[in-house]
C-alpha cells in the first residue's frame, strides 16, 4: 500500500475551542502535521522558516486579517474560515487567491481534514499542470531555435507540429494550420509509402526510425534528408 506524503499544515486560530476541535479532527490524519498558531505574526514567522503545504486561517485575527497570508501562485494554498455573516469577506478572499473558505460550524470544522486533502490534491494538480506547460514552452523554444526541420505527426501521418525552419523549407505558411497536412505529402509516392508503412510503425515499436528520404517543397524543390 503506497505511503501518503506528509503534509505540513499551519492552522491560525485564536479561538482555543475551535483550535481544539480542528486539532482533534486531524488526529486521524497520519500524513498531516498540524502546527497551531494564534496570530498573524506567529504564522508569518513559521511560513518564513518552513513554507507549509497548506495554511488554514481564521479570517479575523487579533493582529490583522487572515487574508494577509494569501500566497502568490507559486506558494501554497490557503483555506479561510469565517463566522456567520462574514461570507462576503470570504468571497473576497477567494477572489484574492484563497483556495477555499468555510463557515465555521461544528460539522465544517470536524470535516476540515477532508476539505484540506481535497484542496491540496487540487493544488498539486494545478502546480503539475503549470510545470508541464513550462516544460512544453521550453521544449518548443528549443525546437523553434534549431535550423533543422523538426515535426511531429500522429499515427495516421498527419502533422500536429512543425517548427518554423520546417515551414520555411517546405513552403508552409508561418501561421498555416498543418493538421490536415500529411508528412508523406512532401515526398515522392514511393518515399511517402515508405514513411507510412515502415517509418511510423517502426517508430512506434522501437522509438525511432532511421532512413533517408527526399522532401519536396510546395515550390518543387527537392531536399535529401536523414531521419
Amino acid at each position: 500500500m503506497p505511503v501518503q506524503p506528509e503534509y505540513n499544515i499551519i492552522l491560525v486560530e485564536d479561538d482555543p475551542d475551535h483550535a481544539t476541535l480542528i486539532n482533534r479532527a486531524f488526529e486521524t490524519e497520519a500524513h498531516c502535521r498540524l502546527v497551531i498558531t494564534t496570530s498573524l505574526a506567529q504564522a508569518k514567522s513559521l511560513i518564513n522558516h518552513t513554507p507549509p503545504d497548506l495554511v488554514i486561517t481564521d479570517i479575523r485575527l487579533p493582529d490583522g486579517q487572515g487574508t494577509e497570508l494569501l500566497a502568490p501562485a507559486t506558494g501554497f494554498p490557503t483555506i479561510v474560515m469565517t463566522s456567520h455573516g462574514d461570507e462576503k469577506v470570504a468571497v473576497s478572499a477567494i477572489k484574492s487567491g484563497a483556495a477555499e473558505y468555510i463557515v465555521k460550524t461544528q460539522e465544517s470544522l470536524a470535516s476540515l481534514p477532508r476539505t484540506a486533502n481535497r484542496v491540496m490534491r487540487e493544488w498539486r494538480l494545478v502546480i503539475d499542470q503549470r510545470l508541464a506547460r513550462e516544460r512544453q514552452q521550453r521544449l518548443t523554444a528549443i525546437l523553434e531555435a534549431t535550423p533543422d526541420l523538426i515535426c511531429i505527426a500522429n499515427l495516421d501521418g498527419f502533422l500536429t507540429y512543425i517548427n518554423q525552419s520546417g515551414r520555411k523549407l517546405l513552403g508552409i505558411g508561418k501561421n498555416e494550420d498543418v493538421r490536415r497536412i500529411r508528412l508523406a505529402d512532401f515526398h515522392s509516392p514511393a518515399d511517402g509509402q515508405k514513411i507510412l508503412s515502415e517509418g511510423i510503425p517502426q517508430a512506434i515499436r522501437e522509438g525511432m526510425w532511421t532512413d533517408e528520404t527526399t522532401f519536396m517543397s510546395l515550390s518543387g524543390d527537392k531536399v535529401l534528408t536523414s531521419q
